[in-house]
This record gives C-alpha cells, structure tokens and sequence, in this order.
C-alpha cells in the first residue's frame, strides 16, 4: 500500500496560514497547533484526541516519563475532516475552552500540503487502523507524527522516524510534549520519516505523473477550510 505523496513537503510551511490558524483557535505567537486528518467516526478512536488536550490542559506527572509538568505549553488542536462525531467534537471543543477547532472537509491537495506542513504534531488515534494514509501524508509533510505503537501504521513508523506511545491520553501527551520539548530532535527524526514515507509513493513506485487527489477521503467543494484558507 501507499499514498500520493509527490505533492506533500516541509516545503509548503505557510507562515501566514500558521498565524491565522492559531489566532482562530484563540492562540497566540506560542501555541503549538496539533493536527488530526480523517473521517470523524466512532472507529477511529477520536475520544483519545480528547484525552490528549485534557492532559496538555491540566498540570500533572506523567507516570510515562516520570516528568513533572507545572505548565504545559498552550495546545490548539485542528481536526481536519467529516464524519458522525462533528457534533461531539464541537461539544468538545466548547467545554475544553476553543482549545479544540475543526476544520471541515479539505478537499484541495494543496491546500493540504499547506495544512500539514504548518502545524507541530501530527495525531493519529486509531490504534487498528489497517495502513494509515493520513500519518504517512505527515510524514512526507515532514510534521513529527505521534502515532500508536499498534495496528497498520507500523507497516512504515517505528522509534527512528515517529513518537510511538500506548493510546492512552496520559502515554500520547507525554509524547507530544517530548516533540514539542526538543525541536532539534523532533526535526531529525522529522526529516527520518519523509525518507521513509518517500517509499510508499504510489506516483513514484507506478511511474504515474497524474494530478494528485486525496485517496482517503470523498471530495467536497465547499469546505469551510477552503474558504478560510483561500
């Protein structure tokens, strides 16, 4: 398996896109901006989403690292993506504060590569998913990804090129705040997984220069993402 990948890059960072997407989520110059891409749907295990801003929201130890956080750094996160669970998630959102934004459906390709390379992490919760075409995106994006240390994603991550954790919100906070603690290391093992996510272009492997679309998701024209970032 694989994805189209020749579009994605560190590349498309977009300052501008940076700045409003933290200001809309009521952020400043020093929010991190955490991103989930995918269908909004029980089988993804998006409650664990949750519990990640829960823990990044609360001062606590983290029996995982045996870490003492008195002030966690200010979290935002973007779910980008359709599904049941809009509904829950907005609620979600609300009651953690605005600290959740979502995004709607982005159908354009490179308004996704934009997306994917302008935010911090990369939060994929699924822990059966069979492949996991959107963390492999991240990769190519060259966003760190903090993935479970189960299911399909380990066809391609491992230790040398994404933060694998148990999906349990204490386990995945404490991973993101190693990313987000450590910027050198977190680009070196950055640049580690778009070497690896290189490997499982489609477009290279098939020889095949067609126009990219996203594979994983229907395609909408009238997203709001689009209209907020056009």
């Amino acid at each position: 398996m694989g994805a189209r990948l020749e579009h994605l890059g560190p590349q498309h960072l977009d300052p501008e896109l940076r700045l409003r997407l933290r200001r809309q989520s009521g952020g400043d110059g020093a929010t991190a901006l955490l991103l989930y891409a995918g269908r909004l749907s029980p089988e993804k295990n998006l409650a664990l989403l949750i519990e990640v801003m829960e823990r990044l929201t609360t001062p606590a130890k983290f029996k995982s690292t045996g870490r003492q956080i008195e002030a966690s750094p200010d979290c935002r996160l973007l779910i980008e993506g359709s599904g049941p669970l809009e509904g829950w998630l907005r609620e979600q959102g609300h009651r953690l504060g605005g600290r959740v934004r979502l995004l709607g459906h982005l159908s354009d390709c490179n308004e996704m590569a934009r997306l994917l390379a302008s935010v911090d992490v990369f939060v994929h919760p699924n822990p059966r998913e069979p492949f996991g075409i959107g963390p492999l995106e991240a990769m190519a994006s060259g966003t760190p990804l903090v993935a479970p240390d189960a299911g399909g994603v380990l066809d391609y991550a491992d230790a040398t090129c994404a933060w694998l954790a148990k999906p349990d919100g204490e386990a995945f906070a404490a991973a993101v705040l190693e990313v987000l603690s450590n910027p050198p290391a977190a680009r070196a093992k950055a640049q580690r997984a778009r070497q690896v996510a290189e490997r499982y272009d489609w477009q290279r492997s098939r020889g095949n220069s067609s126009t990219p679309t996203r594979p994983f998701t229907p395609v909408f024209s009238n997203s709001r993402m689009h209209k907020e970032m056009s």
